[in-house]
């Protein structure tokens, strides 16, 4: 007998936003991540780089404050996915000698890792990161 597995539906897949017309008569129905990518503006996109570029001189300013609340928006914006935001906070608690806000956000990046797909080489670098944070406290 075969044996089926049956995976639970991303709720976000789910149709359940009414796409209407401009007289209001409904059109159909789309996912959340649907209408996301339809109605997600590109300039999203030049937001996060003018705010990476911008936490980036705060750091090189040594105004670290400033830093951690730009780095820490553009990390649950992108929803974990880049790394080298990650990175440069982690750098920054690190500067500051705040070993467990570092170590809290690392492995919070590793519990999300396998949700949002980071890569095996970047997994196994957080690993290494965590180990020595580990070793320092």
């Amino acid at each position: 007998m075969e044996r089926f597995n049956q995976k639970k539906p991303n709720p976000n897949e789910i149709p359940i936003i009414f796409v209407r017309d401009d007289s209001g008569n409904v059109q159909g129905k789309v996912s959340v991540n649907e209408w996301t990518n339809r109605h997600r503006p590109s300039s999203l996109n030049q937001l996060e780089i003018k705010l990476y570029r911008q936490a980036l001189a705060y750091y090189a300013e040594q105004d670290f404050e400033k830093a951690i609340d730009i780095l820490k928006f553009l990390i649950l914006q992108t929803e974990y996915t880049h790394f080298e935001y990650v990175e440069r906070l982690a750098n920054i608690y690190h500067l500051k000698n705040e070993l467990s806000l570092e170590l809290k956000l690392l492995s919070s990046t590793i519990s999300v890792a396998e949700i949002t797909g980071l890569p095996s080489s970047l997994v196994r670098k957080i690993e290494r990161r965590i180990e020595r944070v580990k070793k320092n406290k």
